[in-house]
């Protein structure tokens, strides 16, 4: 792993961690995927797909584990790692309720439904992008 790249995937990695407790949603009430998972609000989802959006602050834990104390030695191949985030945000997007927020949105516009997302949902769906980007090798 190139040595210029270490504080960028670091920093990426907190960004993931750091949005997942962010508001991801900002419209009546307000949660992150905290609270939709294990929040007030989780009793009120009874989808276990939920769940899938924790492995994207433990890929974030590991991932600053790996690089902190094991020189960037993944115990998986690096790209599976760095694609797990989008993966689990696109899964948790697609299976746990964007039917219902596409009812309660039917007559919303896109720029209203952009002004509905969170900073936190902003700034973990950034860095899940970001995270692969990284592997992508300069040419000489």
């Amino acid at each position: 792993m190139m040595k210029t790249k270490s504080p960028i995937i670091l920093v990426t990695a907190v960004a993931l961690i750091v949005g997942y407790f962010l508001p991801w949603l900002s419209t009546i009430f307000t949660f992150s995927a905290w609270d939709f998972v294990f929040g007030e609000y989780a009793r009120m989802i009874n989808m276990p797909s939920k769940y899938i959006s924790i492995a994207i602050p433990l890929t974030a834990v590991f991932i600053i584990f790996c690089a902190l104390f094991n020189k960037h030695n993944y115990f998986l191949p690096k790209i599976i790692v760095f694609l797990i985030p989008i993966i689990s945000l696109i899964l948790t997007l697609g299976l746990s309720g964007t039917k219902g927020i596409a009812k309660s949105m039917n007559s919303a516009s896109l720029h209203t439904v952009l002004n509905m997302l969170g900073l936190g949902f902003w700034l973990t769906f950034v860095a899940a992008l970001l995270l692969p980007l990284l592997l992508i090798k300069k040419k000489r």
